[in-house]
């Protein structure tokens, strides 16, 4: 419904907002530069992931989405 009434990118400020909560709650003290970005990253990444799998029809279940997501992540982690 969101994506036919031209509203689905509401959801990418509560993917940031989930984030920056989660950090600060982790880390248990106020974010740094660099987690802010990281975030933001994070939350833009996430938000095309929906995207496509949206615009694919669902074809994949949400475990397999997880499991797609973890594996990019962890390729973006590995190339520093």
């Amino acid at each position: 419904m969101l994506e036919k009434s031209g509203m689905l990118y509401m959801l990418i400020d509560r993917f940031h907002l989930y984030l920056d909560n989660t950090s600060i709650n982790y880390y248990d003290t106020s974010l740094s530069n660099e987690q802010i970005y990281a975030d933001a990253y994070v939350a833009g990444g996430l938000w095309m992931i929906l995207q496509t799998w949206l615009r694919g029809g669902f074809k994949e279940t949400p475990e397999q989405l997880a499991d797609i997501f973890g594996h990019v992540s962890s390729l973006q982690r590995n190339d520093k």
